[in-house]
């Protein structure tokens, strides 16, 4: 129940991915497929790095079971509106950027992040992180509407760059519309 590298990778022509049984990704899966707008990976756990790179048609992403991400996830899928993935616990580098139309983003069991978690996601409104226990850094950068966070308190070196925050969170409170800070 393993795919390698180099899967699904520029196909002009595809527009759905069903694999209910698989359970791992290697590296570069679903990249450059412009046409893809329906994904089902029921049982997906865990996945290697540049997964979800320019998949222009995609508008929802569905992950119930992830719970591990390498590098490099979900960069220019410029109408992704929704990502869920209520198990996830680790993301690498480069996490979520320049996906135009994310909204939303709940990932209540994340505990680690690396570095440019979140980056260019210019219409991201709301962000949950209640129990994330590690970031490094370049966190938050140019999410110009991003107005509410929820992020655990003990997490104190938080970078937040071109967002309607101010740089550090004794200011961050009186910047945001709405901060909200979750005791783990």
């Amino acid at each position: 129940n393993f795919i390698g590298d180099y899967f699904m990778y520029d196909n002009k022509g595809l527009k759905e991915i069903s694999f209910p049984n698989l359970e791992s990704i290697g590296n570069y899966f679903m990249c450059w497929n412009e046409i893809v707008n329906k994904v089902y990976l029921p049982n997906l756990n865990e996945i290697g790095k540049d997964f979800m790179t320019r998949n222009l048609s995609l508008d929802n992403l569905e992950l119930p079971q992830v719970v591990k991400i390498g590098d490099n996830f979900m960069l220019e899928n410029t109408i992704l509106s929704s990502f869920y993935a209520p198990y996830l616990e680790k993301v690498g580098n480069i996490f979520l950027d320049n996906n135009n139309s994310l909204k939303v983003l709940n990932l209540p069991k994340l505990k680690y992040i690396g570095d440019f978690f979140l980056q260019k996601n210019e219409v991201l409104k709301e962000l949950s992180l209640p129990t994330l226990e590690e970031i490094t850094k370049n966190h938050l950068t140019k999410n110009k509407k991003l107005d509410t966070l929820e992020i655990a308190e003990n997490i104190s070196n938080i970078f937040i760059f071109n967002c309607p925050f101010k740089k550090n969170f004794s200011n961050q409170q009186k910047q945001t519309k709405k901060l909200v800070l979750v005791k783990n």
